[in-house]
């Protein structure tokens, strides 16, 4: 059985709402819902979604074993922060570059 199925089934056997298993725990309700429909790209990062499918299943009263590693979370947003590692780098080289100048053209000028 999947983890996402038996969250899911386990949160309304439990006789649980999203909203309230979202207050309790602290987690916004969408992330909680994401986590039901195996849609882990929506949420932050693989960190996240083992922690928040650990406090999770934890509310429900169902251990966190090893053997659940297989949430499909290997290249959740890797593309992403490879593109702003770039756009940082960009990001830092020409601002350098503009302070350089500014400090060039003030001692000109003063």
């Amino acid at each position: 059985m999947k983890i996402s199925t038996k969250l899911k089934e386990e949160r309304i056997k439990a006789g649980f709402s999203v909203e309230q298993i979202a207050k309790q725990l602290n987690i916004r309700k969408q992330y909680l819902i994401d986590l039901e429909n195996e849609n882990y790209d929506a949420i932050p990062g693989k960190a996240y979604v083992k922690g928040y499918t650990k406090l999770y299943l934890n509310f429900l009263g169902l251990k966190y074993h090893e053997q659940e590693k297989n949430i499909r979370t290997k290249n959740i947003n890797k593309k992403k922060y490879k593109a702003s590692t770039k756009i940082d780098n960009y990001t830092t080289f020409f601002s350098c570059i503009m302070l350089v100048l500014i400090y060039f053209i003030y001692g000109y000028y003063i």
